[in-house]
């Protein structure tokens, strides 16, 4: 009868301590970890599944973009007798515009095709074949690119072009999609968020940007005025000149594409050392003949004013006529920009050093200047 008894006793008090230790440890572990998420369970596998087909998704367009542009690229070379691009012989002289220029001898046409060999002479360079296959290529995947609904930056690749017709693309920086937001991107954030709206911009996924960096530069690359899957800065004041020069032009019906802005010195120097797309120094090996076509980044920024963050590449949105690119001329004079005369893309402003003779030159004569060498 006890032992009933103590029984009867025993169970509900073990009960009562074993409630007391899950409460007790509840509380340790709500200390410990905080409240529990309101997230639903396996909601952040399915984000990670959502990134990961996205990326996936992102991959295969790429694949099957390269699959198309290099079938394209050697079937307009084959028709095209080598030549890398069409000549706009009416818009620009290769001069003025070095990607529309292909380091090819031209033989003329045969029923409006160019010959690949004109009575015994082969009219193209056996070593050079390849470079115009990769400028082609290039070109018509950019298109593809350019086009896919989310961001994939332009001129990444660098190309290993593999017997006859094969290329192998290899990315500069890699594809970025966002997972999990991390404690140090939290950081990040929170400090962005005390940095007026104007003075943010991008210095690179892992690099987060001093005050120095951020103050007086605008990061402009998801906006309209720059071109899609472009990187675009610039100097605030440069930036509002262009944001000017966008209203102008959207008032005359028309709409501004920014497709080059500030390059970082390494950036110039890709371009200068042949390690882009456009392969100057490949093409033009002299420093001489290259200089002609991109600055020398160990001139500085006279010489290099991208780098400056005070000069743009510039276009409509839409296939430039002669009549284009006068009326470009006027919108970007009115906005505050002076052009290159070499170029008819290139704008500078803020105090460049073309920019600045060609104001100076403006009140010596007391007449426009819109461009200047």
């Amino acid at each position: 009868m006890k032992n009933k008894k103590a029984s009867f006793f025993f169970l509900p008090l073990l009960v009562i301590l074993s409630s007391l230790i899950l409460i007790y440890l509840f509380i340790v572990l709500l200390s410990k970890t905080g409240t529990f998420s309101s997230s639903p369970i396996g909601d952040r596998q399915f984000t990670l599944l959502k990134v990961y087909m996205k990326a996936e998704g992102a991959l295969f367009y790429i694949d099957q973009s390269a699959k198309y542009s290099l079938q394209q690229a050697v079937y307009d070379l084959a028709r095209d007798g080598g030549l890398s691009e069409v000549y706009a012989s009416e818009i620009l002289t290769p001069r003025e515009h070095p990607t529309l220029h292909s380091p090819i001898k031209e033989c003329g046409k045969y029923y409006g095709y160019f010959l690949w060999n004109d009575k015994g002479v082969d009219c193209f360079s056996e070593n050079k074949i390849k470079l115009n296959l990769e400028l082609q290529f290039n070109e018509k995947f950019s298109g593809y690119i350019a086009n896919y609904p989310s961001e994939i930056q332009l001129n990444n690749y660098i190309y290993d072009i593999r017997g006859s017709t094969e290329i192998i693309g290899i990315s500069k920086d890699p594809l970025k999609f966002e997972i999990l937001k991390d404690e140090s991107i939290k950081k990040k954030e929170e400090t962005l968020k005390r940095i007026p709206k104007e003075e943010k911009r991008i210095i690179g996924p892992e690099q987060m940007p001093t005050l120095q960096e951020i103050s007086g530069f605008k990061d402009f690359s998801d906006e309209n005025l720059c071109a899609k899957g472009i990187k675009c800065r610039l100097t605030l004041e440069a930036y509002q000149k262009a944001a000017d020069a966008q209203r102008i032009a959207k008032e005359k019906g028309k709409e501004l594409e920014v497709y080059s802005a500030f390059r970082s010195e390494q950036e110039q120097r890709d371009l200068w050392e042949g390690r882009t797309p456009e392969k100057y120094a490949q093409r033009f090996p002299t420093d001489a003949e290259r200089a002609k076509y991109v600055c020398n980044p160990n001139k500085g920024l006279a010489s290099c004013p991208h780098m400056s963050g005070k000069a743009v590449d510039v276009r409509f949105k839409k296939t430039m006529t002669v009549a284009d690119w006068k009326e470009l001329e006027g919108v970007m004079y009115k906005a505050g920009f002076r052009r290159y005369s070499a170029e008819l893309w290139h704008y500078e402003c803020c105090g460049t050093d073309r920019y600045n003779r060609a104001v100076a030159l403006e009140q010596k004569t007391g007449q426009e200047v819109r461009a200047i060498s």
